[in-house]
This record gives structure tokens, sequence and C-alpha cells, in this order.
């Protein structure tokens, strides 16, 4: 039994285990199965996303996101980016940006972490076309490697269209500033933000804020004035008008009318009023123009002529029936073709109605003929008149007769046939003409040259110019600049030195722009061979400067001949003056003690006179010795040699004499006060002969690193353009002497107001 019960349970066991295996294998197989499944779904998945990765119409990329390396580029993007499949695999996502880009946005994309968001790019495509993108990118993570699955939408139509759009609202509002009407714009509870020039200008303020401050309604007139507040009362109702008519008074007194139109506008994205203002005031006088108007076209010197779309005749002005020699009786109802002459083809006549007829106007000639048979020529002008449903209503024509014009054509072609002959003799002149002409376009390419300017620099025509022969370079660069400035409307004369044909040549060149209206189209100029010129200048101030210093020989030598014929009147003629008074006054008081000699009174003032004759040659010789050499100019120096020289001066002549000096005692040397006393004493001479002056005044005194001496009279003076006789030389002395001491001389004078006489020379005291 024991036995028995143990078979059963052995059994159960059995059938239990059989159980879980079939339960088992049961899961198994479904497990299996499921798994087939979801790998079927995996790669039908796959298939799908490949079939949507590749047909997509927007470009996608796959790459790296350490290397940057493509990994995978659908259809869309090999055809927008001109690349193959095959290098996009070999390239970087950098190689599509340009180089100034590329940093930036890598460190951008890293730095903010864009992916997963929208942003907007620069590409560069295989052709070097540059275009705009929108970029949705997101990170992921496939097979351990960090890629970035990327979708591509060109917008570069629509940044086009942006750029338009910024660029019109641009537009719309530089319209409104330079519109010949004017605007302002008002918010909608009618506070103006803004308002163009033609407004201030049409109610004569100077600016929008004295526009705001000021109220325009003080100028209307009663009846504007009246309508305004109307206009207000309605607004308060909720009811706005649109368009409206304002007159007032101007600053003149004049009436001005405007007519005011509003609509809404959005400025600056915000609901406003846009006020077009008009001034309307002639249209107030339209009636009257009309008149006016009328009675120009019956005075018109022109002939005008109105017909219907059939070219019936309906108006003729007097001008008309004047020209043409019909009455006006003879043309109403008449058809156009009775001036017609038979010269024009009927060609023309076909194309003229076709024109006129569509609607255009027509202009042209007409050789037309006179009722007397004359024939003559006009121009004519027809133009179609419209109605309200734009219907041709007439046609209007405006003739002139224009036979005297065609003969003066015919004047003019004489003139361009003599103009040409014009043309050689210019031409001929010009290759003639002793030195270089050239002129080239903006561009320095050649375009006029001569024979000469070829045989010096080659041909210049079709070729850019250039200074290749000039010798130093920094004449060539500053050539360049000459040009520059030339190209910006300044002339220029310089000089410049050439190597032409192996020898050094100097040439003067002038430059100067060319202008058709008020732009440069050009430039011209000349070159003039000055190198005999110069090297004659050369020669010329070297011969000047031995002028000059045989000029200072000159001096030096003469003033040691004064000292010279001084000492020898001091020491000899001064010595037998003073022995001879000295004997003279000896002989007189011998004569006195002797009784033997019977003295008269005669005798004793003989031996006086005597006495005083000595005395005055003594002074004399005093004089003689100090007008050739100033001993007081040695021992006292030169201010006081000038004082003691005008007290002689003033007493001998009987000239006021004044002295002014700030330098107390000059620091000079002997030579320089020699000099500047010479230049006085000739000076003083020149007052004394020519000036007829009652006062002189001498002035000594410094100047920052100048010494100066001015001489002034109150004479007749002279002019200074005509400074004296040809064998005069005063001026040229006391000018040389200036130059040897490397200082200036200046004299100015005008007749009946003195002379002033100013000397300058460097001092350093």
């Amino acid at each position: 039994m024991n036995k028995r019960n143990n078979n059963n349970e052995l059994l159960n066991e059995l059938r239990e285990l059989r159980e879980k295996y079939d339960c088992l294998k049961l899961l198994y197989e479904n497990d299996i199965s499921e798994l087939k499944q979801t790998e079927k779904a995996l790669k039908e998945s796959e298939a799908k996303y490949r079939f949507m990765f590749d047909k997509n119409p927007q470009p996608n990329w796959i790459y790296d996101y350490e290397t940057q390396l493509f990994l995978e580029v659908n259809d869309a993007a090999i055809k927008h980016y001109g690349y193959s499949k095959q290098e996009f695999l070999s390239m970087t996502l950098k190689e599509l940006y340009t180089e100034d880009d590329v940093q930036y946005i890598f460190k951008d994309d890293k730095r903010n972490g864009s992916y997963g968001r929208l942003k907007e790019q620069k590409h560069v495509k295989k052709n070097g076309e540059q275009i705009y993108v929108e970029i949705v990118s997101r990170l992921e993570l496939f097979n351990n490697t960090s890629v970035v699955y990327a979708t591509i939408h060109d917008i570069t139509a629509r940044k086009q269209i942006e750029n338009q759009l910024l660029e019109s609202e641009i537009n719309f509002r530089r319209s409104i500033s330079e519109s010949p009407v004017g605007i302002r714009i008002v918010t909608v509870d009618g506070r103006t933000v803004y308002a163009n020039r033609t407004f201030l200008d049409i109610y004569e303020f100077n600016s929008l804020e004295e526009f705001i401050s000021v109220p325009t309604t003080s100028r209307y007139t009663p009846e504007s004035y009246i309508e305004h507040q109307e206009r207000k009362k309605k607004r308060k109702e909720g009811q706005e008008v649109f368009e409206y008519e304002i007159s007032f008074k101007c600053c003149n007194d004049e009436i001005r009318h405007v007519k005011v139109s509003k609509k809404e506008v959005l400025w600056d994205g915000i609901k406003h009023f846009q006020v077009i203002t008009q001034d309307i005031t002639e249209q107030r006088n339209a009636e009257e123009k009309l008149r006016i108007y009328s009675r120009v076209v019956e005075q018109s010197t022109n002939s005008i002529c109105i017909t219907n779309p059939d070219g019936i005749i309906e108006y003729v002005n007097p001008r008309t029936i004047e020209m043409t020699g019909y009455s006006e009786r003879e043309l109403i109802g008449m058809h156009t073709r009775i001036f017609r002459s038979g010269k024009r083809p009927k060609e023309d006549y076909a194309q003229l109605w076709k024109t006129i007829k569509a609607g255009y106007v027509w202009s042209g000639e007409f050789h037309n003929k006179r009722k007397n048979g004359e024939l003559y020529w006009e121009s004519v002008t027809i133009s179609p008149v419209f109605n309200n449903r734009n219907e041709i209503t007439h046609f209007f024509s405006i003739k002139v007769d224009i036979s005297e014009h065609k003969k003066i054509l015919q004047d003019l072609s004489l003139a361009k046939e003599r103009a040409e002959e014009s043309e050689i003799f210019l031409r001929t002149f010009i290759e003639n003409i002793p030195f270089d002409i050239w002129a080239s376009n903006v561009d320095k390419v050649g375009i006029l040259e001569n024979k000469m300017q070829v045989d010096h620099f080659g041909s210049i025509v079709g070729k850019v110019m250039k200074n290749n022969m000039i010798i130093n370079q920094n004449d060539n660069q500053g050539w360049k600049n000459n040009i520059k400035r030339v190209m910006s409307g300044e002339i220029i004369d310089v000089e410049c030195e050439y190597l032409i044909n192996q020898q050094q040549n100097i040439f003067q060149q002038i430059a100067f722009p060319i202008y058709k209206k008020d732009e440069i189209i050009g430039i011209a100029g000349i070159n003039i061979n000055i190198t005999d010129r110069k090297l004659a200048e050369i020669a010329l101030v070297n011969s000047e400067d031995q002028l000059k210093k045989f000029a200072s020989h000159l001096q030096n030598i003469r003033e040691e001949e004064r000292s010279a014929l001084a000492r020898e009147i001091h020491d000899d003629l001064g010595q037998i003056l003073v022995a001879l008074k000295i004997d003279a006054g000896l002989l007189k008081q011998k004569l006195l003690k002797n009784d033997t000699f019977n003295c008269s009174a005669d005798l004793l003032e003989k031996f006086d006179n005597i006495t005083g004759l000595i005395d005055n040659t003594i002074e004399t010789s005093r004089r003689i010795m100090n007008g050739l050499r100033p001993q007081l100019l040695e021992l006292l120096g030169l201010e006081m040699s000038i004082k003691q020289y005008l007290c002689e001066f003033e007493n001998r002549h009987q000239l006021k004499c004044e002295f002014v000096s700030s330098t107390l005692k000059p620091e000079i040397n002997q030579r320089q006060t020699l000099i500047l006393f010479r230049i006085f004493q000739e000076a003083m001479a020149n007052i004394f002969k020519h000036a007829e002056a009652t006062l002189v005044k001498v002035e000594l005194g410094k100047l920052k690193t100048k010494l100066f001496m001015e001489i002034v009279d109150n004479g007749i003076g002279f002019n200074t353009e005509h400074s004296g006789r040809p064998d005069s030389y005063g001026m040229i002395s006391m000018k040389e002497r200036a130059f040897l001491l490397k200082g200036k001389l200046t004299i100015t004078s005008k007749v009946g107001e003195g002379t002033r006489v100013r000397v300058e020379i460097p001092y350093l005291g």
C-alpha cells in the first residue's frame, strides 16, 4: 500500500513536472515568436526611418558630436548643397561655414547647449553661394557615441523678404520725410508725434516743438474756426472726419487754403493717423486760372488745334489761322488732312493715329502746306483728352512753326563742318605746342597725348599712367598723392626730376580736373621742361650770392677806409689845427705885451676871427670824423651814438627828433653796431633830402629773439612801387647792410602819410 502510494506520488510529481515543462515550452515559444515579431517590426521601422530620412524634402544629416565628421546625409542635403554623398562623408560640419563664423558658432553651441532648439546660421554651398538656414538638432547616444541629428530649412528667401520689408519701412519713412505734401503722424487721442518739413513749411513753423506749443487754430479764418469746432464736436460723438479743408492767414497776411486727409496707419507697430496736408490755394483760384489759361490759348504764339476722335477740327486759336492762312470758318468741321502737303508717307499717319487712339501722346514733325501752297515745317505734339470714364473725347495738338529752326539746323550742320576743321587746327596746335600735353579718365587710363609727351614719356593712350622714369622716390610718392588731390578737385603745380635719354631733366607739372557738369570725369595736365631755366636760376642765385659777398667785402673795405681816413684827420689835421690855434693865441699874447707894435682893434679882431675859423674847422673835422667813424659808437655804444646824432641833426636842420629805447644797452658786437648805425645814417639822410618832414621818431627795442630799429617820419611819403630814380642806391645799400646781419629791412610808405623804415636782426642778448 505504501508502495502504491509512493508510485502515485511519483506519478503526480511527474505529471506536475510535465505540466511545468509544457508551460515553460509554451512561454519560450511565445517569447521566440514575440522576439521575431519585434525584430521584424524593428527592421520595418528602420526601413521606414531610412525612407523618411532619405526622402525628406528638407536637408538632414547626422554627424559625430566630438569630431564633427558627417556620418549620414539625405538626398535633399546632397542636392541642396551640391556635394556628393562621398564628399559629405569625408567632410566635417565646420567646412560648411565661413572662416569668420566657424569658431564663434561652435563655441556658442557648446557653451549655450543649443542642441534641441531652433537656431539660425549661415552656410556656404559647394559653388560658394552663401545661404541662411534654420537648424533643429538633437544630441543622441548611438553605440556609445554622441551623435547630432539635424534638420535644415533654407530661409534665404525669407531673409531677403525681411530685409526688403526693413528697407520698405525705411523707404516709407523717407518718403514721408521727403514728401512734397505735408504729412504728420497723430495718435488716436490727437497728439502729434511727427511732422515732415513740408507740413511745417505750409503752416510756417520752424520745428515740431513750435507747432505743438503754438495752436494753429489761432490763425484760422473765422469760417475755418467754426468748422474746426464742428469737427471737434463730431469726434467727441465718435464720428471721425477724414477729409476737410482749412483756411488760415500767413505771416504776410495772405490767405492759404489746405486740404486735409486722414487715414489709419501703423507707426512703430501702434495704430496712428496719418494726416496729409495739401496746399490747395491754387485750386481755390482754379476758375480764374482757367480764364487766364483760356486767354493764354487764345493769345499763344503756338498753333493750337482741338479735334474730335475722328480728326474733325472743332477749335483753332488765332495763331493757327495766322500760320496756315485759312479762316476759322474754313477750318472748323474740316479734317486735319487739310494741312497735308503730301511729303509724308501715309504709313506715318497710320502709325500716328494708332498711337493717339491707344491713349498715348505723339510728337513729331510735319512738312505741311499753307492755304497759299507755301510749305512750312512745324513741330507737333498731339495728346488724347479723356472723360471721367477714361474714354477719348478729343485730341489736343500744339504746333510750333520750326521753319526757322530747320534753317538753323542747316546752319548748325555747316557749323559742325567748321567745328571739325577747328578740331583739325586744335589738334595741329596741340601736336606742335612746345611742351607735353596729356589727359586721362578717372581710372588713370590715358585718352589724350601730343607728340612731345610721347617723345619724352612714351604713349599713354589706352594705358594706365605711370611715373616710372621719375628719379626721386619722394617725388614719385608725392606725384601719386598729387594725382589723388586732383581727382578730388584740386589744381596742382609741382616740379619733378626725370631721367630721359640718360639725362636728368626737371619738369614743371601742372594738373587739373576735368568736369562734366559737377562730376569729375578725368584729369589733364601739361609738362614743361624747365631744366635750362633751373640751371639759369641756379647760376643766377650763385651770381647773386657772389655779388652779396662782394658787396659785403666792399662794405668792409669802405668802413676800413673810413676808419683810416678818420684816423688821418684826427692824427694829422686835428694836430695841425690845434697847433695853429695855440700859435695864434701865443702870437696875440706876444703882440699885446710888446708895446713896439701898435696893435689896433682891427688887428686884434682879425686874430679873434682866425681863432674862430680854426675852432670851426676843428668842429667840422670832428663832425666829418664822426661821420666816417663815430667815436661814441665805440665808446658808448649804439644807443648813445643815435641820441647824439639826433641832437646834432635837430640843431643843424631844425627838425624835431624823438628817440625811444627799451633795450638798456643791447649786447651786440661792433660789426652789428656799426651796420645798424649806417642804416640809421642812411635813413636820416633820405629824410633830410626827400621827406620834407617836421618830425622824426626813432625806436630801438627787442622782440623775442629779434632786435629792431624803426625810423618813422611824417613827411610827404612816396609810392613804394616807384621808389626812386634808377641811379638811387640808398634803399639798396640799407637792404644789403641788413642782409649782412642776416636781418630784414622793411620800408612802408604812402604818398602824404610819411615813411616807416624798420630793420630786424637776430638777437639773443
